[in-house]
Protein backbone atom coordinates (compact mmCIF):
# COMPACT_ATOMS: atom_id res chain seq x y z
CA UNK A 1 0.00 0.00 0.00
CA UNK A 2 2.65 2.07 0.70
CA UNK A 3 3.41 2.38 -3.36
CA UNK A 4 0.03 2.14 -4.02
CA UNK A 5 -0.60 5.03 -1.49
CA UNK A 6 2.59 7.11 -3.05
CA UNK A 7 1.35 6.83 -6.32
CA UNK A 8 -2.15 8.03 -5.53
CA UNK A 9 -0.87 10.34 -3.41
CA UNK A 10 1.80 11.78 -5.98
CA UNK A 11 -0.94 11.45 -9.11
CA UNK A 12 -2.99 13.98 -6.74
CA UNK A 13 -0.09 15.99 -6.80
CA UNK A 14 0.34 15.79 -9.64
CA UNK A 15 -3.31 16.93 -10.73
CA UNK A 16 -3.24 19.73 -8.45
CA UNK A 17 0.10 21.17 -9.69
CA UNK A 18 -1.67 21.11 -12.67
CA UNK A 19 -4.59 22.67 -11.88
CA UNK A 20 -1.92 25.27 -10.53
CA UNK A 21 -0.29 25.61 -13.68
CA UNK A 22 -3.42 25.92 -15.40
CA UNK A 23 -4.44 28.77 -13.11
CA UNK A 24 -0.94 30.49 -13.81
CA UNK A 25 -1.79 30.30 -17.27
CA UNK A 26 -5.15 31.83 -17.21
CA UNK A 27 -3.78 34.60 -14.83
CA UNK A 28 -0.20 35.02 -17.07
CA UNK A 29 -2.77 35.35 -20.08
CA UNK A 30 -5.03 37.76 -17.86
CA UNK A 31 -1.73 39.30 -16.88
CA UNK A 32 -0.65 40.08 -20.42
CA UNK A 33 -4.18 41.55 -21.96
CA UNK A 34 -4.24 43.79 -18.56
CA UNK A 35 -0.45 45.11 -19.71
CA UNK A 36 -1.87 45.48 -23.17
CA UNK A 37 -5.22 47.59 -22.05
CA UNK A 38 -2.41 49.04 -19.56
CA UNK A 39 -0.40 50.09 -22.37
CA UNK A 40 -3.20 51.12 -24.57
CA UNK A 41 -5.19 53.35 -21.99
CA UNK A 42 -1.45 54.71 -21.36
CA UNK A 43 -1.17 55.98 -25.20
CA UNK A 44 -5.01 57.19 -24.72
CA UNK A 45 -4.29 59.02 -21.84
CA UNK A 46 -0.71 60.91 -23.03
CA UNK A 47 -2.67 61.77 -26.68
CA UNK A 48 -5.73 62.92 -24.73
CA UNK A 49 -2.80 65.36 -22.26
CA UNK A 50 -1.71 66.37 -25.56
CA UNK A 51 -5.11 67.27 -27.05
CA UNK A 52 -5.99 68.96 -23.51
CA UNK A 53 -2.63 71.37 -24.08
CA UNK A 54 -3.59 72.03 -27.60
CA UNK A 55 -7.27 72.94 -26.16
CA UNK A 56 -5.38 75.45 -23.67
CA UNK A 57 -3.21 77.33 -25.97
CA UNK A 58 -5.94 77.78 -28.50
CA UNK A 59 -8.27 78.69 -25.28
CA UNK A 60 -4.79 80.82 -24.33
CA UNK A 61 -4.79 82.83 -28.02
CA UNK A 62 -8.61 82.98 -28.01
CA UNK A 63 -8.66 85.06 -24.74
CA UNK A 64 -5.64 87.38 -25.72
CA UNK A 65 -7.32 87.95 -28.69
CA UNK A 66 -10.97 88.64 -27.34
CA UNK A 67 -8.76 90.91 -24.87
CA UNK A 68 -7.39 92.76 -28.03
CA UNK A 69 -11.13 93.03 -29.47
CA UNK A 70 -12.51 94.58 -26.29
CA UNK A 71 -9.36 96.79 -25.67
CA UNK A 72 -9.89 98.28 -29.35
CA UNK A 73 -13.60 98.61 -29.05
CA UNK A 74 -13.17 100.34 -25.70
CA UNK A 75 -10.88 103.17 -27.04
CA UNK A 76 -13.09 103.10 -30.23
CA UNK A 77 -15.88 103.93 -27.82
CA UNK A 78 -13.80 106.37 -25.94
CA UNK A 79 -12.52 108.05 -28.91
CA UNK A 80 -15.17 111.14 -29.54
CA UNK A 81 -13.04 112.04 -32.20
CA UNK A 82 -13.92 109.69 -34.78
CA UNK A 83 -16.00 110.04 -37.79
CA UNK A 84 -17.52 107.07 -39.92
CA UNK A 85 -15.48 107.49 -43.69
CA UNK A 86 -19.22 106.97 -45.35
CA UNK A 87 -20.90 109.51 -43.60
CA UNK A 88 -18.32 112.30 -44.87
CA UNK A 89 -18.09 110.48 -48.26
CA UNK A 90 -22.00 111.18 -48.57
CA UNK A 91 -21.77 114.52 -47.46
CA UNK A 92 -18.71 115.24 -49.96
CA UNK A 93 -20.23 114.40 -52.70
CA UNK A 94 -23.95 115.94 -51.77
CA UNK A 95 -21.69 119.27 -51.75
CA UNK A 96 -19.79 118.53 -54.97
CA UNK A 97 -23.34 117.15 -56.87
CA UNK A 98 -25.16 120.11 -55.64
CA UNK A 99 -28.14 118.31 -54.79
CA UNK A 100 -28.40 120.44 -51.77
CA UNK A 101 -27.53 124.00 -50.34
CA UNK A 102 -23.51 123.55 -50.78
CA UNK A 103 -23.67 125.94 -47.54
CA UNK A 104 -26.24 123.88 -45.70
CA UNK A 105 -23.67 120.95 -45.86
CA UNK A 106 -20.54 122.53 -44.99
CA UNK A 107 -22.47 123.81 -42.08
CA UNK A 108 -23.38 119.91 -41.28
CA UNK A 109 -19.67 118.55 -42.02
CA UNK A 110 -18.10 121.25 -39.67
CA UNK A 111 -20.83 120.75 -36.71
CA UNK A 112 -19.72 116.69 -37.18
CA UNK A 113 -16.20 117.65 -37.83
CA UNK A 114 -16.17 120.11 -35.06
CA UNK A 115 -14.52 122.71 -37.04
CA UNK A 116 -13.31 125.68 -34.71
CA UNK A 117 -14.85 128.80 -35.20
CA UNK A 118 -12.03 130.23 -37.08
CA UNK A 119 -11.83 127.36 -39.67
CA UNK A 120 -16.41 128.08 -39.76
CA UNK A 121 -15.65 131.56 -40.69
CA UNK A 122 -12.84 130.93 -43.33
CA UNK A 123 -15.43 128.38 -45.02
CA UNK A 124 -18.21 131.46 -45.22
CA UNK A 125 -20.27 129.43 -42.70
CA UNK A 126 -19.21 130.92 -38.94
CA UNK A 127 -21.62 131.77 -36.33
CA UNK A 128 -21.78 134.83 -37.78
CA UNK A 129 -20.67 134.51 -41.60
CA UNK A 130 -19.02 138.10 -42.61
CA UNK A 131 -22.82 139.25 -44.75
CA UNK A 132 -24.52 138.13 -41.34
CA UNK A 133 -21.85 140.51 -39.32
CA UNK A 134 -21.98 143.39 -41.87
CA UNK A 135 -26.35 143.10 -42.04
CA UNK A 136 -26.78 143.01 -38.05
CA UNK A 137 -24.33 146.34 -37.69
CA UNK A 138 -26.32 148.45 -40.20
CA UNK A 139 -29.41 147.38 -39.00
CA UNK A 140 -31.10 147.43 -35.47
CA UNK A 141 -33.57 144.69 -36.74
CA UNK A 142 -32.57 141.29 -35.65
CA UNK A 143 -30.44 139.31 -38.46
CA UNK A 144 -31.76 137.75 -41.14
CA UNK A 145 -28.53 135.67 -41.86
CA UNK A 146 -29.80 132.34 -42.18
CA UNK A 147 -26.24 131.18 -41.10
CA UNK A 148 -26.97 132.88 -38.30
CA UNK A 149 -30.40 131.55 -37.78
CA UNK A 150 -28.96 127.97 -38.80
CA UNK A 151 -26.58 128.58 -36.17
CA UNK A 152 -29.12 129.02 -33.31
CA UNK A 153 -30.84 125.94 -34.75
CA UNK A 154 -28.10 123.48 -35.12
CA UNK A 155 -27.07 124.85 -31.35
CA UNK A 156 -30.85 122.95 -29.70
CA UNK A 157 -29.69 119.71 -31.53
CA UNK A 158 -27.11 117.19 -31.26
CA UNK A 159 -25.32 114.96 -34.30
CA UNK A 160 -27.70 112.42 -34.14
CA UNK A 161 -30.61 115.17 -34.58
CA UNK A 162 -28.90 116.72 -37.37
CA UNK A 163 -27.67 113.82 -38.81
CA UNK A 164 -31.37 112.47 -38.83
CA UNK A 165 -32.77 115.63 -40.04
CA UNK A 166 -30.08 115.88 -43.14
CA UNK A 167 -31.48 112.06 -44.12
CA UNK A 168 -35.09 112.92 -43.94
CA UNK A 169 -34.30 116.41 -45.99
CA UNK A 170 -32.32 114.50 -48.57
CA UNK A 171 -34.88 111.42 -48.89
CA UNK A 172 -37.55 114.49 -49.58
CA UNK A 173 -36.17 115.95 -52.48
CA UNK A 174 -35.42 112.30 -53.60
CA UNK A 175 -39.21 111.67 -53.84
CA UNK A 176 -39.92 115.62 -55.09
CA UNK A 177 -37.94 115.22 -57.79
CA UNK A 178 -38.62 111.31 -58.80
Amino acid sequence: MSLQSSTASLENKIKELESQLSRSSALETSLEESRAKSSELSLHLTKSQEYVLKLEAQNHELKQTMQATLNRLHNFSEDENLVDRRLVNQLLITYIEGKRDKREVLELMSKILQFSEEDQSRLGIGKKSLLGSISSFLSTKPSTDPGDQLAKELGHHNLADMWVDFLVNETEMKSRVE
